[in-house]
């Protein structure tokens, strides 16, 4: 998740916006991303999902997001993992209840900061 953060401010410093930003140049090609819906399978473990955090969430590469700002989940297979959340606003928490959480927010109950 902080690697992607970290190409997410890279492409912003370049483009002036999040805008378009796709992921796929980061996983090789037999790699489990999936280009179209953003999202990175890691070994069944997590499921990360990036978004644009200021338009209903649509993806960074859809011409409905306004590139101002994303959001990372990292959605947990395994219930008796956290989920986690990081945004470009500077959320970072975690929730063992990935149905509590949102792109804004772990949720009021169970969450964390880390």
């Amino acid at each position: 998740m902080q690697k992607i953060a970290e190409q997410l401010e890279r492409y912003k410093a370049r483009n002036f916006s999040f805008k378009g930003f796709n992921a796929n140049y980061l996983y090789p090609s037999n790699s489990v991303f999936d280009v179209s819906s953003q999202t990175l399978n890691l070994n069944s473990k997590y499921t990360i999902t990036l978004v644009d955090s200021m338009t209903g969430n649509p993806l960074l590469t859809d011409s409905s997001s306004s590139g101002q700002g994303w959001s990372i989940k990292a959605i947990s297979q395994d219930p008796a993992n956290y989920s986690l959340l990081l945004t470009s606003a500077g959320v970072h928490c975690k929730n063992i209840t990935q149905k509590n959480m949102d792109y804004d927010s772990c949720g009021d109950a169970g969450f964390e900061e880390w």
